[in-house]
């Protein structure tokens, strides 16, 4: 399916108020300010619901991304064949390449086509990015289904930005219990990618862990594709932890 599809039509059941939280929603006509149709059902609209979806399709995070996208557009994928409804959707991706800067150029180029919704990002650093620079000072409403730095939860939003996992707040005190109670670790060792998400996410479970009665030998950070991790590894196993362990992306982690 291509990137783009312009002006299609959406299902006519689904009212104004049950599509919402779908997407965003631009009028090119005078219609009723309520945005419905006349009581009988059988008028139409220049309503268009307008969604941009910001995900990784490409860089360390491309294996996850590219079906997080899949995802987020399915609902335009599903609807789109049906020829007898009121609406039309306008939807583009755009790819992060799980890149601060590449997402920025994304963002502000959905936000130049006005699009008032945008479902993303996936890495925590690259949202954040994305939300402070581009979707908080245009307005623009975002949701991450993959970001959780605690971070965001402090982000001043406006009431702009969402997510749908749970803080890596939870995660750290979940990654103690199973180290803990799966794994009989009371000592361990952390490797963690340097940014919002690995050093946030590492000084959860570092902190949880520690108040199980745990110790926390080495916290070791490293930088997204390296050609080699051998000396991190090697001071990150530096005592012999009983556990090591690795916060990070798929090709990095690999």
């Amino acid at each position: 399916m291509s990137d783009q599809l312009n002006r299609r039509n959406v299902l006519r059941g689904l009212g104004v108020a049950g599509i919402a939280g779908l997407a965003g929603c631009s009028s090119d006509g005078e219609d009723d300010p309520g945005g419905g149709t006349d009581s009988g059902g059988g008028g139409s609209t220049d309503r268009t619901l307008m969604q941009g979806v910001l995900m990784p399709e490409t860089g360390d995070l491309a294996s996850l991304g590219t079906a997080i996208r899949d995802g987020a557009i399915l609902p335009f994928s599903l609807l789109e064949d049906n020829e007898n409804n009121p609406f039309e959707i306008e939807y583009t991706v755009g790819d992060t390449q799980t890149n601060p800067n590449a997402a920025i150029s994304a963002a502000e180029n959905l936000s130049n086509q006005g699009f008032p919704a945008v479902t993303g990002a996936a890495s925590s650093e690259v949202s954040i990015a994305v939300y402070e620079n581009v979707l908080i000072p245009n307005g623009i409403v975002g949701c991450s289904p993959a970001s959780t730095s605690p971070a965001i939860t402090d982000l001043q939003d406006n009431d702009l930005i969402y997510r749908t996992p749970p803080t890596d707040a939870l995660q750290g005190e979940v990654l103690s219990q199973v180290a803990m109670e799966r794994e009989d670790a009371s000592t361990a060792s952390t490797l963690y990618v340097n940014n919002s998400y690995g050093q946030l996410l590492a000084d959860s479970f570092a902190s949880a862990f520690e108040g199980d009665g745990g110790t926390v030998q080495q916290e070791v950070a490293f930088e997204k594709a390296q050609s080699s991790y051998t000396a991190r590894l090697t001071t990150a196993l530096n005592d012999n932890p009983d556990i090591l362990i690795v916060i990070g992306y798929p090709d990095s982690g690999i």
